[in-house]
């Protein structure tokens, strides 16, 4: 389950990623060896098949129960920091605000990758994990290979979405 502005921020940028740009991407970088900027072009086959699966991961976010942020009968204390989204940033007030908000009235853990909002959600006394908790959990319990689970760790280091210097 999700909140109603996590899947809203999710679909805007999906939908962005997915549909709204150019078949060809392009991005200008610096080359340390050249000491220059470079044109980086990405293969268009690479690019399509990525889009396929962010509309395929879009197809099954949807599929998702969506909860309010917000239940009246339920109040908890992130209630009054869920702004209404007006913009990008309101946007992701709500999605994180919300989804403690969720989190504290339905006494879940909350799952997130962003180490930030897992340590804001620590301190208000809410359990939460992120990806790599999973894959150490599938592991134990022999359902992902000693293999795997470091395959796994290494493809979320190359992405950039753990560092191993400060893992919580």
């Amino acid at each position: 389950m999700l909140t109603n502005a996590a899947l809203q921020d999710v679909d805007y940028a999906g939908l962005d990623a997915a549909e709204g740009r150019t078949e060809e991407e392009q991005a200008l970088a610096w080359n340390e060896q050249l000491q220059q900027p470079v044109l980086l072009a990405r293969d268009p086959d690479e690019v399509a098949r990525e889009r396929q699966r962010i509309r395929d991961v879009l197809a099954r976010g949807r599929e998702l129960e969506a909860l309010p942020e917000l239940a009246e009968q339920q109040p908890t204390p992130f209630d009054g920091e869920i702004p209404e989204i007006t913009d990008l940033e309101s946007m992701a007030r709500a999605v994180i605000f919300g989804s403690l908000a969720v989190a504290a009235r339905l006494h879940l853990s909350l799952y997130s990758d962003d180490r930030v909002i897992r340590v804001l959600a620590r301190q208000a006394g809410l359990p939460s994990f992120g990806t790599l908790a999973i894959v150490e959990a599938l592991a134990k319990r022999g359902l992902l290979t000693g293999e795997a689970k470091d395959r796994a760790r290494e493809a979320l280091q190359e992405a950039g979405a753990i560092d191993f210097s400060g893992e919580d």
